[in-house]
């Protein structure tokens, strides 16, 4: 994946596959010039014309942002142009096209260019999604309802992202697009909405490794916690049936304790363990250290 899934560059308002075919030729073009900073020069100006596309004002904020994701392209298009021995396979075509296809977190030029055609088609499956996962992190209810009203399959839909999360997922606001991890004060009435509709509680995102669960991805996530609503979405899905301590449904094979502790969440460890969370030998002392009652309160899984 792409330096990292949650990296990949948001697509602007009104994608245009022929412009990003160019952009795949431009990328070429700077690859065989043979200058130094031509491959970066190139990343700079689709990072600018990106943030023009969305109408992003170019703080200083977002300038370090882009900066920052500038660092990380670079070097990838870099490798993947230039990187081969052969040299009749540096700076080809197909090689520009994945580049481009694999920054905004699809695993090929192909994938890629289907969910473009798809995004400009309204009411297209893509564009179904697309539009209810924007109303999940924005809140707005009204949008959700009617979205899964109008086409009942949404709710077992994925998206083509490299992710393939299920709506479900963006409630946690972790591990899809970074320009989506966001979480409203109605995250748990969002969350609701979809379980009710129907969602499959305990669904796989392929992040961290892959096998990622709504549950495991909410325990470890920054946004819930700093909005308030973290244990409300924990609670939710386990009042549906969510698993606690599904293997794998934290990612990086990690307990979900000790998941929530390597990602500096100590209150939702508590707060799991307390709903039976296994503990170890490792999770048992951090969590003691940090835990609000008695450490002899929980015992140690055997």
């Amino acid at each position: 994946m792409y330096p990292n899934p949650q990296d990949a560059l948001p697509l602007p308002l009104r994608p245009n596959l022929e412009q990003y075919k160019k952009q795949a030729k431009d990328l070429v073009e700077a690859c065989r010039s043979g200058a130094a900073e031509a491959i970066r020069d190139w990343a700079v100006n689709w990072l600018e014309t990106l943030a023009r596309l969305r109408r992003v004002t170019i703080t200083a904020d977002v300038r370090a942002e882009m900066n920052r994701q500038l660092d990380q392209i670079e070097p990838f298009a870099r490798a993947q142009l230039t990187g081969s021995k052969d040299r009749g396979a540096n700076c080809r075509l197909t090689a520009a096209q994945f580049v481009i296809a694999r920054v905004h977190g699809f695993e090929s030029w192909p994938r890629f260019a289907r969910h473009v055609d798809g995004l400009v088609r309204a009411a297209s499956p893509v564009s179904n999604f697309e539009a209810a996962a924007e109303a999940i992190v924005t809140g707005d209810t009204a949008t959700l309802k009617r979205l899964l009203r109008d086409d009942p399959a949404l709710i077992r839909a994925r998206s083509t992202r490299e992710h393939r999360a299920t709506l479900l997922h963006y409630v946690a606001a972790n591990g899809v697009e970074h320009d989506r991890q966001i979480s409203p004060a109605n995250a748990v009435t969002m969350a609701e909405i979809l379980l009710e509709a129907g969602a499959d509680v305990d669904a796989e995102a392929e992040v961290y490794g892959g096998g990622c669960t709504t549950l495991g991805l909410v325990a470890t996530s920054v946004h819930p916690e700093r909005a308030g609503v973290q244990n409300g979405l924990m609670q939710i899905l386990i009042d549906h049936g969510a698993v606690i301590d599904r293997p794998r449904g934290v990612g990086n094979d990690h307990s979900f304790v000790n998941g929530c502790l390597a990602n500096g969440r100590p209150a939702a460890a508590e707060f799991l363990a307390a709903r039976g969370a296994c503990l170890d030998l490792e999770g048992r002392p951090a969590l003691d250290a940090s835990m609000s009652w008695p450490a002899f309160s929980i015992p140690a899984a055997g």
